[in-house]
C-alpha cells in the first residue's frame, strides 16, 4: 500500500493583514489594509475564491433533511449525516457513521481518488488554475491476533484526497478542499476553504516574493534571508469573515522551524494577528 504523506506546518506571518467579509468578493481600493500597510498598491488584480455550498456538494444528507441556524452557522441536517456552512465561506460535511453510504466499498485506489477528486471540485466550480498539490491521506486498520505478524499488517481503509492553493506560484497556506469517495463516488465526507484574496493582500505578497528573489528581506542582525518563502495565510474560517496576513516564511537555521519575519525584519506572532 501506498505509504500516507503527512504533513506539518508551523504558520508565521508578514506584516499586512486584512479582513474581509465573506469571501464571494475582494474589494477594490486598498485602504482595507490593516495599520502596518504602507506604501501605494501596485496594479495586482485580487485572487478569485470558490465557495463549495450545497448546491455544488455531492454530499448526500439523507431523507428528513432539515436546514437550521446554529451559533451563526448554516446546518443541514438528515437521517444520515450533515452539512455546515459558515457565514465566511467556510463548508464541511460528515455522514453519521451508521449512514448506509458507508457501507459500499471505498474508493482504494490512490491514483483514481486523487484524480476523482480533482474533477469534482474543478467541475463544481473550484478554479483550476489555484490548484497546487494533491496529495492522497489513508486510514488504515489492523487486524489479527495482538502480537501476531498477521497483526502488523495494515489493511487500507478509505482514502482522502487533500487539496492545496496557490495563487500566481504563492501558497495559500490554509485553503484546502478535501474529501473521501466510495467506489461509485459517492462522498463520505468532505471540507472547503478557499476565500477569495483581496488585491492589496495580493500585491503586499508579490512585494514580499520580489524582496524575498532579490535577497533584501533580513532579519535584524542576519544576512539575507535564504530558504524562506513568500505565501499567504488566512484565519480558519469559524468567524464571520476571512482575515489575511502576506508573509515571509523563514526556516530558523538548524531548527527546521518556521517562523514569521516582517520587512522590517522584526520576527511576528501570526496567531495574533488572525485571531
Amino acid at each position: 500500500m501506498r505509504a500516507t504523506k503527512m504533513m506539518r506546518t508551523t504558520w508565521v506571518g508578514f506584516s499586512v493583514l486584512i479582513a474581509a467579509a465573506g469571501c464571494s468578493s475582494a474589494p477594490d481600493e486598498p485602504e482595507s489594509a490593516g495599520a502596518n500597510f504602507t506604501g501605494p498598491v501596485p496594479a495586482v488584480p485580487s485572487a478569485s475564491g470558490y465557495v463549495h455550498g450545497q448546491s455544488r456538494s455531492r454530499f448526500e444528507t439523507g431523507p428528513e433533511s432539515a436546514m437550521a441556524t446554529e451559533e451563526g452557522r448554516d446546518v443541514m441536517r438528515g437521517s444520515w449525516g450533515r452539512l455546515t456552512m459558515w457565514r465566511s465561506g467556510r463548508m464541511a460535511a460528515l455522514l453519521d457513521s451508521d449512514a448506509p453510504v458507508r457501507a459500499a466499498p471505498m474508493l482504494l485506489d490512490a491514483e483514481a481518488h486523487n484524480q476523482a477528486a480533482r474533477a469534482y471540485f474543478v467541475a463544481a466550480g473550484l478554479p483550476e488554475d489555484q490548484i497546487d498539490a494533491v496529495v492522497i491521506h489513508g486510514t488504515v486498520a489492523f487486524s489479527g491476533p495482538s502480537g501476531s505478524p498477521e497483526a502488523e499488517v495494515p489493511r487500507p481503509v478509505d482514502y482522502t484526497t487533500l487539496i492545496s492553493r496557490q495563487v500566481r506560484g504563492i501558497p495559500v497556506a490554509e485553503s484546502h478542499a478535501w474529501v473521501t469517495f466510495t467506489a461509485d463516488g459517492r462522498v463520505v465526507r468532505e471540507a472547503v476553504f478557499w476565500p477569495a484574496i483581496p488585491a492589496a493582500v495580493m500585491a503586499a505578497a508579490e512585494r514580499v516574493d520580489g524582496a524575498l528573489r532579490a535577497g533584501s528581506l533580513r532579519r535584524a542582525g542576519a544576512d539575507a534571508e535564504r530558504g524562506a518563502r513568500a505565501a499567504i495565510h488566512h484565519s480558519s474560517g469559524f468567524g464571520e469573515e476571512a482575515r489575511f496576513v502576506a508573509c515571509a516564511d523563514v526556516v530558523r537555521s538548524g531548527l527546521g522551524a518556521r517562523e514569521c519575519v516582517g520587512e522590517d525584519g522584526v520576527t511576528m506572532n501570526l496567531d495574533g494577528l488572525l485571531e
